[in-house]
């Protein structure tokens, strides 16, 4: 071999061991995959108020779309595989900023946040699958000043709404895609959506016609083998559905935001814990919704096999944080590790914390310019002042079912429809969860407290129609008993709130539909003349007719309370909000005195819980 060949073939030899020493390493046997995910936002465009990570630890000041955007941001720019999640409720029942602008405020907001994907909420079908649509795809609504604020186009979502088991009847189609796959460093994540199979029973006909609901988990189930053939093999469900955390007595458990409290109350008490016992084995986290709780879990599916299933309370108020461990050759999920995070505000602004310097990324920003937008528009009705509030009202039931929000909104009810023109009605009933927070108790509010009609809406933001309607006796005792689980189709307790004049007695080791003792009822304009309707658990006169005030909601049997359908008689009357509105300002509004409880002409207790 001649020396310059020698010479050649040493370079060539060099050249290969360099190429060889610097050589990329082979890729890691897993990829690490980062989802972050809310649930009923409700469009909370503002703080909804303070909120701890459990009983007994301090409030301290949550949520904003823009504090959850720099969240949201933070947690994202850990990993560049990551994806946004949302298990539904995104609109419906919103705050005034947001409902008075048919929640286009909200979808835009959550489209510079980076939302992703959807699962359709039951309070998303309040205005009709049309308008739903409409919130996808985008576009104004005609011939309404409120739609595209400042003559801005709304070009709606662009994240994707998934509904595996909201079915056209008309085309035995889902109404949005039933999930999504993204892929990440080659492997594929899929998304499923599902939204409560009781939706047709919890919103008003006009909001589900022509749909109908399929089983949650029998709807995921049936999309397995799809997916698989996909290639696949990550399955995150979002499941519009939930369960609340069920301390043992006496156990001491704390309750956090981290926590999974006596299990969720297990499959026969909590409905996202029947759902999962039901799930393939091929589903690997679920994102939970619906009851507004925190809660992070390891619940068994159907082969017994514990999975994760958490849940961010509501309103943007946690924000949960998941990180998947995939499998580089199968595309498997071999472990998931998930924390709820509080979304303090307190801590977004503190220089030191991590969360801080997102405050000022550019969609953030973009996110509090559009919302200060909004906030202008709507700044003069918001802040007009409609009565005045002696105490704190919270919505939360006492031992008894009662709230103080509560009562005043059938106060409400009742006296615009109590006169003969109106409707006649002689009691009025609200479902309790149809009287939303914070409205009567409003965080760092003195007492007496001149109430907005931003606070109002916020207590009442449904839209619902008063009706009243001509019942029995029998049906109010009928009613009265659908309030506790296992009765007439009910799934959980939830009580009715009363108005001034009714007292109701209720056993607590009552048996089945049989736990109403007693039921009076002091009629308007008679205060020494009290009847009794219930005693002892019988019905004096089951055939007697009243005239009472409820909402559409109720009217049409929603809420577990079926037994409404029997009304006869239905007139329509004012809406919800404009109920509370009207008996504020003319009755509790300076220089007249303030709803306060403790005046005996409010006739509380109302609900009295016996042994």
């Amino acid at each position: 071999m001649t020396f310059q060949r020698l010479i050649l073939v040493g370079a060539l030899l060099t050249s290969v061991a360099a190429a060889a020493a610097t050589k990329a390493p082979p890729p890691a046997a897993s990829v690490t995959v980062k989802i972050v995910g809310f649930n009923d936002f409700h469009g909370s465009l503002l703080s909804p108020g303070t909120y701890s990570v459990a009983p007994g630890q301090p409030s301290v000041v949550v949520g904003g779309v823009d504090t959850l955007a720099a969240y949201v941001a933070q947690r994202i720019s850990l990993n560049p595989n990551h994806a946004v999640v949302s298990a539904g409720d995104v609109t419906g029942a919103s705050p005034l900023i947001s409902a008075a602008y048919h929640d286009e405020g909200t979808i835009e907001a959550l489209n510079l946040l980076g939302l992703e994907f959807n699962a359709v909420g039951n309070h998303e079908f309040d205005s009709a699958p049309a308008e739903l649509r409409r919130k996808q795809v985008g576009g104004c609504l005609p011939a309404t000043p409120t739609s595209c604020l400042g003559g801005k186009a709304f070009k709606g979502a662009s994240f994707k709404y998934l509904a595996a088991n909201t079915v056209e009847s008309a085309t035995g189609k889902t109404m949005f895609p039933p999930y999504a796959i993204k892929t990440f460093d080659g492997i594929k994540v899929a998304f499923i959506g599902v939204t409560l199979k009781d939706t047709a029973d919890i919103v008003l006909p006009t909001g589900v016609a022509g749909l109908t609901f399929k089983d949650e988990a029998e709807a995921i189930n049936a999309l397995i083998p799809a997916l698989h053939r996909q290639g696949a093999r990550a399955i995150v469900a979002l499941v519009h559905q939930g369960g609340k955390q069920t301390a043992e007595k006496n156990s001491g458990t704390p309750m956090s935001i981290n926590d999974c409290a006596g299990q969720l109350g297990g499959a026969s008490a909590s409905q996202i814990v029947d759902v999962v016992s039901r799930l393939d084995d091929a589903v690997d986290l679920v994102f939970s919704a619906h009851s507004h709780v925190a809660y992070n879990c390891q619940l068994p599916n159907s082969k017994g096999r514990a999975i994760p299933v958490t849940q961010a309370a509501a309103f943007g108020r946690v924000l949960t944080d998941a990180d998947l461990t995939l499998d580089r050759k199968t595309g498997r999920v071999t472990k998931v590790a998930a924390t709820n995070i509080l979304v303090s505000v307190p801590e977004a602004e503190d220089a030191a914390s991590p969360v801080h310097p997102f405050l000022a990324a550019p969609n953030v920003v973009q996110i509090r310019a559009r919302v200060a937008d909004y906030k202008a528009a709507v700044a003069a009705l918001a802040s007009q002042v409609i009565g005045t509030i002696a105490v704190r009202l919270p919505n939360g039931e006492g031992p008894s079912g009662e709230t103080p929000a509560g009562n005043l909104v059938a106060d409400a009810q009742l006296a615009v429809t109590a006169a003969a023109d109106r409707g006649g009605a002689v009691v009025s009933f609200v479902n309790a969860s149809g009287v939303r927070s914070p409205g009567f108790d409003t965080p760092g509010a003195t007492y007496p407290h001149d109430v907005t009609y931003q606070e109002a809406f916020t207590t009442r933001p449904f839209g619902n129609t008063l009706m009243t309607v001509t019942v029995t006796a029998q049906v109010i005792k009928d009613a009265l008993e659908q309030q506790f689980v296992a009765c007439s189709g009910q799934d959980h307790d939830t009580m009715l709130q009363v108005s001034a004049g009714m007292r109701v007695e209720w056993s607590a080791s009552g048996p089945k539909c049989n736990k109403i003792r007693t039921v009076s009822l002091t009629l308007p304009g008679t205060p020494d003349v009290t009847e009794q309707i219930v005693v002892d658990g019988m019905v004096k006169e089951p055939t007697k007719t009243y005239r009472i005030a409820v909402d559409n909601f109720l009217s049409s049997g929603k809420g577990g309370f079926a037994t409404f359908l029997k009304g006869t008689d239905l007139r329509s009357g004012p809406q919800d909000i404009d109920a509370v509105v009207s008996y504020m300002s003319t009755t509790h509004k300076a220089p007249l005195k303030p709803y306060d409880p403790a005046d005996p002409s409010l006739r509380l207790p109302r609900i009295v819980k016996l042994p």
